[in-house]
């Protein structure tokens, strides 16, 4: 969550305003901040910022392992790297779909920059990048990416072919133990 606030508050101020944000699809929101008062500990409050304006935990901490992965590469500075992350697209449709549609509604986006670029700015900076990126995939990108690959159907590229690429597949934002298929929940979780 200490990341999620650096991204968020490059000054390391707290916003002095709360209320309750909308997070669709997760069944509960980041409620998490740094309360400055508190000498840096983290503490539960909810930021009246519009949602949609916050970066994320989990953008905090992939624009975090871009960055770590990146300077761990020791590419040239010139060099493109790419972040690739999974997007829902479940609320960005309009209509939107229902809520226990069972189907496929994710597409993956790149987001792109400079090896040196990214590496001589601060976390905020590579957060704010995939989360502009994630913003701006509305319906009408939605539509178009579907369109496109109804002309042209394909395979989605694994792996990293150039060196500078990294894929993030997917988040803990479902309960995924929370699932009742008729027989109870469960009694026990495996450990691996």
């Amino acid at each position: 969550m200490k990341l999620k606030f650096r991204a968020n508050n490059p000054t390391g101020k707290l916003e002095p305003e709360f209320s309750d944000p909308e997070i669709l699809g997760k069944q509960s929101n980041d409620t998490w901040a740094v309360n400055s008062k508190s000498n840096g500990k983290i503490t539960t409050v909810l930021l009246k910022k519009n949602p949609a304006a916050e970066i994320s935990s989990f953008q905090s901490l992939c624009a975090h392992l871009w960055r770590s992965v990146t300077r761990a590469r020791n590419l040239n500075a010139k060099k493109t790297t790419t972040f690739r992350m999974a997007v829902n697209c479940r609320h960005r449709l309009e209509p939107r779909l229902q809520p226990l549609y069972f189907g496929k509604a994710i597409q993956s986006i790149p987001t792109t920059a400079a090896v040196g670029e990214l590496l001589s700015k601060d976390l905020g900076w590579a957060a704010d990048q995939l989360h502009r990126n994630v913003v701006v995939h509305d319906d009408a990108t939605v539509r178009r990416c579907v369109k496109e690959w109804e002309s042209n159907p394909r395979l989605f590229p694994l792996g990293n072919f150039d060196g500078a690429m990294i894929t993030m597949g997917s988040s803990p934002r479902f309960p995924m133990y929370d699932n009742d298929f008729g027989w109870g929940p469960s009694v026990g979780r495996e450990k691996w």
